[in-house]
């Protein structure tokens, strides 16, 4: 059985085939790459696109019904039958594990205009929900099955391998209702691959593992919303109805969550108010999410999943202020001035007089010395206003 694989690497402005052919050059690269440079740590989301091969010959349209599972868009069958019924039986996948399944999804080509095409999705517990389509012209949108009635756990890829497709025609009047295939797209998350390391021989160390940093927490990533200030990174903040919920990374005003409405749905919401919905569960594939607008400016967002890095807060350097210490001006040595004693005028420095005779008297209320030497007599007027020296003969 053969198998169309996607990773990504569509081109805009390609036509189908070229498209093709620049994927399985992306697909190539890859390879070639990863057998090079050896094993490495891959880790990522893609998807990988199936379709049905074989039918009921029991349960199919009327007309051509082979040409509806031959893999080829230029056939179709067809029918004018209202509720006439095509079983897909067999698809392309073959079981083999690619990693955890995230959503699965399908689509067919073909043409409704003036009818509908239903595709309902057979599981091995029974029929899934009922998707209607109207004026489909070429390929349809894609519905997700993820959590249709009856649909299993997805833990297993022979989930995929075992799912069986009713294409169902609702038609009334006008050209007939088409359709040349039906494909099973499969978004899943492909495991880390661990290198292999082989030691050198002639040393044998302990070697003790490097834990591996613990991933960033998942993000909701809103872009094209028509209310450009919803757009950007929703963290992780909590539970709300048994769900997660989301904050915007910039405005705690902004929140994406899941709200009980009838059928349930996810809300893009500002300050409580719903800006932007889609129905859905707990579990809903953000990637594949249809988003419609219910109070916010078109158009509608999409979603992918991304990693919420916070920006590290940087602690301003602390300004130092440095108080000068003052200077400090000695206090001057103060040295007093000694005013001389004013000599008398007519004073006479006296000799020397080793043997003078002293006596003391009082004369005129003054305090007098007198005394005489080598018949001399000398007085001495002692006064509050200096000291006179007298000699006399």
């Amino acid at each position: 059985m053969g198998i169309i694989t996607k990773y990504n690497v569509r081109q805009p402005g390609l036509s189908g085939h070229s498209q093709s052919r620049f994927g399985m050059k992306k697909i190539l690269f890859f390879l070639t790459a990863f057998f090079l440079l050896g094993p490495a740590l891959v880790s990522a989301n893609t998807y990988i696109t199936y379709y049905f091969n074989a039918y009921d010959v029991g349960e199919a349209w009327s007309s051509d019904p082979a040409d509806m599972v031959d893999g080829n868009t230029g056939t179709v069958a067809s029918t004018i039958t209202n509720n006439d019924i095509e079983l897909c039986d067999t698809n392309t996948c073959d079981g083999t594990d690619l990693g955890t399944i995230l959503s699965v999804a399908l689509r067919f080509y073909g043409y409704d205009e003036l009818g509908d095409v239903a595709l309902r999705p057979v599981f091995g517990g029974g029929d899934g929900d009922t998707h209607r389509y109207t004026g489909v012209s070429g390929w349809s949108a894609y519905t997700d099955i993820t959590s249709d009635t009856n649909a299993p756990d997805w833990s297993a890829w022979t989930h995929i391998q075992e799912l069986d497709c009713d294409v169902e025609s609702f038609w009334g009047s006008g050209p007939s209702n088409q359709c040349g295939r039906v494909d099973v797209r499969v978004y899943y998350h492909v495991p880390t691959v661990t290198p292999t390391v082989t030691p050198t021989p002639t040393v044998t160390p302990t070697v003790t593992p490097t834990p591996s940093p613990s991933p960033s927490p998942l993000s909701i990533i809103v872009s094209g919303a028509g209310t450009a200030a919803l757009n950007g990174a929703y963290c992780p903040a909590g539970k709300y109805n048994s769900c997660f919920y989301y904050d915007h990374r910039l405005n705690g005003n902004y929140q994406l969550r899941y709200g009980d409405a009838p059928g349930g749905s996810w809300k893009i919401v500002d300050i409580g108010v719903s800006k932007y919905e889609v129905v859905g569960n707990c579990s809903t594939n953000f990637v594949t999410a249809i988003w419609s607008v219910t109070g916010g400016s078109g158009p509608a967002p999409s979603t992918r999943y991304g990693d919420c890095t916070t920006t590290p807060i940087t602690s301003p350097t602390p300004t130092v202020t440095v108080t000068p210490t003052p200077t400090v001006t000695p206090t001057p040595t103060v040295t007093p001035s000694v005013t001389p004693t004013s000599t008398p005028v007519g004073y006479k420095t006296p000799s020397p007089t080793p043997a003078l005779r002293r006596q003391q008297g009082t004369i005129l209320g003054t305090d007098l010395i007198h005394g005489y030497n080598n018949n001399n007599y000398i007085i001495l007027e002692c006064t509050t206003t200096g000291v006179l020296w007298i000699q006399a003969k």
